[in-house]
């Protein structure tokens, strides 16, 4: 409970602009899992706090620091690799730096870190979150490829979240996904005036349904 409390006030402090408390209180909460090794809440507060303050450096503008903690947050995983809850917020963490890459102009570093989620996702086929996270990144490279005119690779891309659904027809999550990817490269055939492949992917769409 002290962990889960430590890592709620890192949030109001966040709230509160009070940074240097936040970063206080981060570092309070790293000393925790040496006590409580065998704490699987203690290693849950850890990773949500570090993930937490992730997103507040990128929001800060301080992207070396938010490199640091996403580091930090995978050393964390890598060393407890069958707790669902750090891996969850792992998985968490590399689709956000994937749309940050995007953000920032830097596809090179969005698909290392595409790469990432996907090995994730491979070395626990049966952990729904992680999988959910993956045909979110996929999703969201589908996207980008597609404003650097790089049509092929949004293809590749565009089947490997359709091989995915296949592979999970009743997760509900990679479905969504799926449809809203069939209506993005829809859209894209529509605009590349290819009205074959908009039919099939229309009856894609319908059978989806």
């Amino acid at each position: 409970l002290f962990g889960v409390g430590l890592a709620n006030t890192i949030v109001l402090a966040k709230q509160e602009d009070s940074l240097d408390r936040r970063d206080a209180l981060l570092n309070e909460l790293r000393l925790l899992p040496s006590t409580f090794a065998g704490d699987g809440a203690v290693r849950q507060s850890l990773a949500g706090g570090l993930f937490n303050t992730l997103i507040q450096t990128k929001l800060e503008g301080a992207l070396e620091r938010r490199d640091a903690l996403f580091d930090e947050l995978r050393h964390l995983a890598a060393a407890y690799p069958h707790d669902p809850a750090v891996r969850e917020l792992l998985a968490k963490g590399l689709f956000n730096m994937v749309v940050y890459a995007r953000q920032e102009g830097a596809p090179e570093r969005r698909d290392m870190l595409l790469a990432g989620l996907r090995q994730l996702a491979a070395a626990f086929p049966d952990d729904a979150a992680v999988r959910r996270q993956l045909a979110m990144g996929l999703s969201s490279a589908i996207l980008q490829v597609k404003e650097e005119e790089a049509l092929e690779r949004r293809n590749m891309l565009f089947d490997e979240l359709r091989q995915l659904a296949v592979a999970y027809p009743n997760d509900a999550a990679v479905r969504e996904r799926l449809a809203k990817g069939l209506c993005n490269v829809m859209l894209h055939a529509r605009q590349e005036e290819d009205q074959d492949r908009v039919r099939k992917l229309l009856d894609a769409l319908m059978q989806l349904a």
